[in-house]
């Protein structure tokens, strides 16, 4: 029965969950170059960690806020980082270190707590709070960009955006379908009311 229920949700595309996307580009990264960032102790098969904690044996032991990165340009073909952005000093210039490392056609995968979520704020290692639109700086055609593209040369064109609700407003398949219909409207006038809880977003480099 569970099963039919998840078949006519994922029909009819009313439930769209990052996890399921994310799952499926890890497994086509197989054997790649990936790198994941802040990972903690948990660690991928085949995949590069870096991490500023050494308890948790990374890799590479860096701090994102010490700049450049002890790490080659062009060299991963995806940069995962989950949890991460929202504690740097700097994301512009963090986000421009991994168009640095990813190859031509690379892929950035972000996840973040939306500004409307309360995990947002609770956590006081956060620093920032994003909405849909804050990595918009490094794509052409947005609005942003159109207006503050000269924040960085770095370029970025976006493969997936998905919202996910908080709590129970993301077991209601057709809230969340119609929060990630038009996601500026729904933050625009919508998102302190149906709460969102995070932003996954996938950047791939430009080709240059």
């Amino acid at each position: 029965m569970a099963k039919n229920i998840k078949y006519f949700l994922n029909r009819f595309k009313w439930w769209d969950f990052w996890g399921d996307h994310f799952n499926s580009e890890n497994l086509r990264m197989k054997g790649r170059p990936v790198l994941e960032i802040g990972a903690g102790p948990v660690k991928r098969e085949g995949v590069t960690t870096l991490d500023f904690n050494p308890s948790v044996s990374p890799d590479i032991l860096h701090d994102l806020d010490i700049l450049p990165w002890p790490i080659s340009d062009s060299c991963f073909d995806a940069v995962y980082m989950f949890s991460v952005i929202e504690h740097v000093s700097n994301p512009l210039r963090v986000i421009e270190e991994c168009h640095r490392i990813l190859k031509p056609n690379g892929k950035l995968f972000l996840l973040t707590p939306h500004f409307s979520s309360t995990s947002s704020y609770t956590d006081l290692s956060h620093k920032w709070h994003f909405s849909s639109q804050s990595f918009d700086y490094f794509v052409n055609g947005t609005p942003i960009h159109a207006d503050y593209g000269f924040y960085s040369k770095s370029r970025f064109k976006i493969d997936k955006k998905i919202i996910s609700l908080h709590g129970v407003f993301n077991f209601f398949p057709f809230l969340q379908w119609l929060a990630n219909k038009n996601i500026n409207f729904w933050e625009d006038y919508f998102c302190f009311i149906i709460r969102g809880a995070g932003i996954y977003i996938e950047l791939r480099r430009d080709g240059k």
